[in-house]
């Protein structure tokens, strides 16, 4: 969904994080998991463009614009060795992302605590910037089979509300599922909301449409 960062009170700081800082941000969190990002791998993704010394002054303004705004912030801070960069997580600071990726890896996790996180909206919603591509896809790609089979679950066990809502995040990762469409037609039939299964029917065609410049023929597999 929408980015939002609170501080240590509980105010809405969104606002201090500029495009560029947002952007630095995401890219830590992604490459934090791994060892970090070398300030040369960082400088030529964003200032690819410039000459060597602008490269490092830009960089060094950012990575410092940054570090003030998460010193606002308990429990997250930027660490500098041996020529990486990456996150330093400890509590009391909380991240939908990580706490997402957490329930994922839990068995026996539940689905309204992964849906209060995910019915927020598209990952990274309006962070269009192509340094993202590759984690937005890598992160989409991971939930599709989770969600998939949660989904499956849900319908097999007659919990057809859950199905129904795991269908509608499952196509915010993959807007043209036909197993979320399938499963949130029949889930949708079998609650008596007829009404929105069309509605569903009729945005999914919208999006089918859109690539193939066709109808989709829809089967049930019941």
């Amino acid at each position: 969904g929408d980015f939002m960062a609170r501080d240590r009170k509980n105010k809405d700081i969104s606002y201090m994080f500029t495009n560029k800082l947002r952007e630095v941000l995401f890219i830590l969190i992604e490459y934090s998991e791994k060892d970090g990002i070398s300030s040369k791998a960082l400088g030529t993704m964003l200032w690819g463009d410039k000459p060597t010394e602008k490269i490092k002054n830009s960089r060094s303004v950012t990575m410092n614009h940054l570090r003030k705004v998460l010193d606002e912030i308990d429990g997250i801070q930027i660490i500098y060795q041996d020529g990486f960069f990456r996150l330093d997580i400890s509590k009391p600071f909380y991240c939908d992302y990580y706490e997402c990726r957490q329930i994922i890896n839990e068995e026996n996790t539940s689905n309204v605590e992964l849906l209060s996180i995910l019915q927020r909206g598209k990952f990274l919603q309006k962070a269009d910037m192509s340094t993202l591509d590759h984690f937005k896809s890598k992160e989409e790609q991971m939930l599709i089979p989770v969600l998939k089979k949660k989904m499956e679950d849900a319908y097999r066990k007659k919990d057809y509300d859950i199905a129904v809502e795991l269908a509608k995040v499952l196509f915010y990762a993959d807007p043209l599922n036909t197993d979320a469409l399938d499963i949130q037609i029949k889930s949708l039939k079998r609650l008596s909301r007829t009404y929105e299964a069309k509605n569903v029917m009729r945005a999914f065609n919208k999006e089918y449409q859109k690539d193939f410049g066709e109808k989709y023929e829809y089967k049930s597999n019941e």
